[in-house]
């Protein structure tokens, strides 16, 4: 639910933005907002996803500071990998 009020959060901003400084300066503040809010976390995660699935388990993860389902997903990663660290030194023993 948080993640609707985040959204709803940022449509009023859209909205402010549209009203206050004309709708093309207003549309280039929501592809701001739709980057920091959702693409630009998604795509760190993915990029550690990535390293991880090559191996590199040493890989420093980063906090998620929002409390939605992209921070979710950071910590079932984060917890993906400690996982695997476990794992791996189960199997070398």
């Amino acid at each position: 639910m948080s993640g609707v009020v985040a959204i709803l959060q940022g449509g009023a901003t859209v909205i402010r933005a549209i009203s206050q400084f004309g709708a093309v300066e207003g549309m280039r503040l929501f592809g701001d907002d739709l980057w920091w809010m959702f693409i630009r976390p998604v795509a760190r995660i993915s990029a550690l996803a990535d390293r991880i699935s090559l191996g590199q388990l040493d890989t420093p993860g980063f906090r998620i500071r929002s409390r939605d389902e992209i921070r979710t997903l950071a910590d079932s990663l984060a917890r993906l990998r400690k996982s695997l660290v476990q794992a791996m030194k189960m199997l070398e023993a």
